[in-house]
């Protein structure tokens, strides 16, 4: 399992915010030989609302990413317009609300865009389908030069692309555990092919977009979010040339859903 290369913020586009360098804390020597790892360092460094590239045509490059604001889903849509010519009358048309498993309302037309400037649209979706996953099929239609344009899109959706690395306390992930809520344990077994431990949790984490709440030597916790807000629990374990991982949710369907597409991923 190779570690996959970080997300891409998309063809033309300029929107990726600034990294703010994490402090290094002093460690006592007690805790420089301890095997577990909590700190803020251990976590990927994939960020909530990663921007994914989605379509670039003559005027306009559009980027996406998926966000949980106070645990209400959004599908926030980013567009540069890189021609010379304005670009008016923006909107953007989902053309298969009848068979997706998403659902975005249609946006109101965003009056002007000059050359160069970037727009966030945020949409707030509904999550109700996500026990199947259709890819979202939609448009963007806007005017340039004096022209009316329509430009196809089609959004990918699988359970990887639908979950959030929300960060966990070790609490909150042993409070979840012990609730009594989650579904049972859904598994994989990933072969290990000479990667290191540590490794194979990064490229986990980057791949399922999850979040590392405690790290020991042949063990990891990792935690995220689905976009309807549901808990997903992951639990790795290096097991001879072979790591294992055990997920929970309350939504079966979804990690089910979630463990087969990592493998699949990352086999």
């Amino acid at each position: 399992a190779a570690m996959p290369e970080a997300e891409a913020t998309g063809p033309g586009l300029d929107l990726s915010s600034s990294k703010k360098k994490k402090k290094k804390s002093k460690s006592s020597k007690s805790s420089k030989s301890s095997k577990s790892s909590r700190s803020a360092e251990a976590r990927p460094t994939t960020p909530v609302g990663v921007l994914k590239p989605l379509v670039k045509d003559d005027h306009l490059a559009a980027a996406y990413s998926f966000q949980l604001a106070e645990g209400a889903p959004t599908l926030t849509f980013m567009f540069q317009n890189h021609s010379q010519a304005a670009v008016s009358n923006l909107s953007v048309v989902q053309t298969n609300r009848d068979a997706a498993a998403l659902k975005i309302p249609e946006s109101d037309p965003v009056a002007s865009l000059v050359q160069g400037q970037p727009l966030s649209l945020p949409l707030k979706i509904d999550t109700s389908g996500l026990t199947s996953f259709t890819n979202l099929e939609g448009q963007l239609k806007y005017t340039a030069a004096d022209t009316e344009i329509t430009t196809v899109f089609s959004l990918p959706l699988d359970s990887l692309s639908c979950l959030v690395p929300i960060q966990s306390t070790m609490d909150e992930f042993a409070g979840l555990l012990g609730s009594g809520t989650l579904c049972p344990a859904q598994s994989a077994s990933l072969g290990a092919n000479g990667v290191a431990f540590d490794a194979a949790v990064a490229a986990i984490c980057q791949t399922g977009n999850l979040s590392v709440v405690e790290k020991l030597d042949a063990a990891a916790s990792l935690f995220g979010r689905a976009i309807d807000a549901s808990p997903v629990c992951v639990l790795v374990k290096q097991t001879g040339e072979s790591f294992s991982v055990d997920a929970k949710g309350t939504n079966e369907a979804f990690v089910a859903q979630f463990v087969q597409d990592l493998a699949a991923k990352l086999p």
